[in-house]
C-alpha cells in the first residue's frame, strides 16, 4: 500500500532511509498532535524508529505508517504512565490574544486537543484530522473497529461540548 506524502511516493518494501525521509515530518506532526509538544513529539518519533529499526524487514511487509504510528502511541503511552500524570498545557498567553479579544483558532483547537484523554486524542487526530478510516485507528491504537468508533465518537461528543460551553 503506497503512502503520499507531498509527492514523495513510500511503497511497501521500501528501505528504512527512504520511509524516514519521506514520512518524517508526518510522523512528527502526529506525534505533536498526541503529545501537544513539538519537542516531546520529536523524540518521540526518534524512539519509535529506534525501536523499529531492527524489525524494519518484517514491518514493510505489513504497513509500515500504522506500525510506526503505534510505536509513537505507545511510547507516548509509556512516557505518560511513568510519569503518573498527563502534561498539563499551560493557560493562553496574554501574547497570542488578538487586539480584539480572540484567541489564535490553531492554539485553541490544540489546547481543545489536549483535554481528551490520550486515546480518544489519537483516535480523533487520526479520524478527523488525518483522514484515516477506522480500520486504520484501531490498527494504531491496537483495538478493534468498533472500539476505535468508540473512541472517535466519545472524543468528538467531549470536544463539542467544551465548544459549547465557550458559546
Amino acid at each position: 500500500m503506497p503512502y503520499d506524502d507531498g509527492g514523495l511516493l513510500v511503497s511497501v518494501g521500501t528501505s528504512f532511509e527512504a520511509f524516514v525521509a519521506a514520512r518524517s515530518d508526518a510522523l512528527v506532526r502526529f506525534a505533536y498532535l498526541v503529545c501537544g509538544n513539538v519537542h516531546d513529539a520529536q523524540d518521540l518519533v526518534q524512539d519509535a524508529l529506534v525501536a523499529v529499526y531492527p524489525k524494519w524487514d518484517q514491518i514493510t511487509v505489513r504497513d509500515p505508517m500504522a506500525y510506526v504510528c503505534r510505536a509513537i502511541v505507545n511510547r507516548n503511552t509509556s512516557v505518560w504512565r511513568k510519569l503518573r500524570r498527563l502534561v498539563v498545557t499551560a493557560d493562553v498567553d496574554p501574547g497570542s490574544v488578538t487586539p480584539t479579544g480572540e484567541v489564535d483558532d490553531r492554539d485553541w483547537a490544540l489546547s481543545l486537543l489536549a483535554t481528551l484523554p490520550p486515546r480518544q486524542r489519537v483516535a480523533v487526530v487520526l479520524r478527523v484530522l488525518d483522514d484515516h478510516d477506522y480500520a486504520d485507528v484501531a490498527a494504531v491504537l491496537g483495538v478493534s473497529e468498533t472500539n476505535a468508533r468508540k473512541l472517535t465518537s466519545r472524543g468528538l461528543t467531549a470536544l463539542r461540548a467544551r465548544l459549547e460551553e465557550r458559546s
